[in-house]
């Protein structure tokens, strides 16, 4: 179900009912999920055109699917990071019936994905919410008034070191409803780049979903070297996470997406750590910008671990020349 492909579900019945099924990632389309005493075998290819009603499917889905389910980490995730594909290979998350009866409810003929094949699962809360926070935060601070536009009036957004876009779900709706809904722009345009295409990472999905949810957002995904390649003009910048301690090649990458950006626009860069954030602000600084640093105001309410989500935050607003 995480990769999104057709699932068969062999259904057996036990008598733990509470226990979570270990799902392998070589393993997803045969699904042994143990519910109750007696023993019962039901294969299920979900197929909206095998099925009048989506109601009626979206119920027989859910039943199968009554009890948690655990599945590898670094799918549910689809971590983008280095560090955190690395972290995640052995951690594994599980996802209980009212995550999936959410999921599975977005579905559909009138719902966020046509097919099972088109779907893709949200980042889990523990990087979405401080992701959401983020967003709200700048929306606050009154940086995102005021973005330059190109001539037919589309606002042009960058998201370097994309990895797997996995903050798709979180970033458009709220580029929709922040400049499109208040009439700030006549469209999107959403740029995002990386330098390898991640296993699983679902970037046609992805751009699917954007056409299919949002009329006027265009979400291009695309594989690029920004050591090598310099990326088109854009008015706002979001780069999260980059590993700006780990290699000298990163003052190339965060000057490329500085230089990218256009007078009056805005660059937005998230970190874990204060040594990242001095890492980007002395790369900045060559190039005239300064940028304001903030502590997400996610971890004012919640516990800061030991690689916490977006924790700094360095706002830049590109100088006219």
């Amino acid at each position: 179900v995480t990769q999104g492909l057709r699932v068969q579900l062999s259904v057996t019945m036990a008598v733990d009912a509470m226990a979570p099924v270990q799902v392998g990632p070589r393993a997803l389309a045969s699904v042994t999920v143990p519910v109750r005493q007696r023993q019962h075998q039901c294969w299920h290819q979900p197929s909206y055109h095998h099925h009048q009603n989506q109601q009626q499917h979206q119920h027989h889905l859910h039943h199968q699917l009554q009890l948690p389910v655990t599945v590898p980490a670094n799918l549910a995730l689809q971590h983008g990071n280095a560090a955190n594909r690395t972290a995640t290979r052995s951690t594994r998350t599980v996802i209980y019936p009212a995550t999936m009866h959410a999921f599975i409810s977005k579905i559909g003929p009138d719902a966020d994905f046509e097919s099972i094949e088109d779907s893709f699962l949200p980042p889990v809360d523990m990087w979405g919410e401080p992701y959401k926070a983020m967003l709200d935060f700048v929306a606050q601070l009154g940086v995102l008034e005021g973005l330059p536009l190109d001539r037919s009036g589309i606002l042009r957004v960058s998201v370097p070191f994309c990895a797997a876009f996995m903050e798709c779900q979180i970033l458009l709706p709220f580029l929709a409803q922040h400049f499109l809904e208040r009439r700030l722009a006549q469209g999107l345009y959403v740029l995002g780049t990386d330098a390898t295409i991640l296993k699983g990472a679902k970037w046609p999905q992805k751009e699917k979903y954007a056409q299919r949810k949002f009329s006027r957002c265009q979400l291009h995904l695309r594989q690029m070297d920004l050591t090598k390649n310099s990326l088109p003009e854009c008015a706002l910048t979001v780069a999260v996470h980059p590993e700006a301690t780990r290699d000298p090649v990163w003052e190339d990458i965060i000057a490329n997406l500085i230089r990218s950006t256009v007078p009056g626009g805005v660059v937005l860069v998230a970190t874990y750590f204060d040594v990242e954030v001095h890492a980007v602000q002395r790369y900045g600084a060559p190039l005239g910008v300064q940028f304001q640093v903030f502590e997400n105001p996610y971890y004012a309410s919640h516990s800061v671990e030991e690689s916490p989500s977006l924790r700094f935050l360095l706002v830049a607003r590109i100088g006219r020349k």
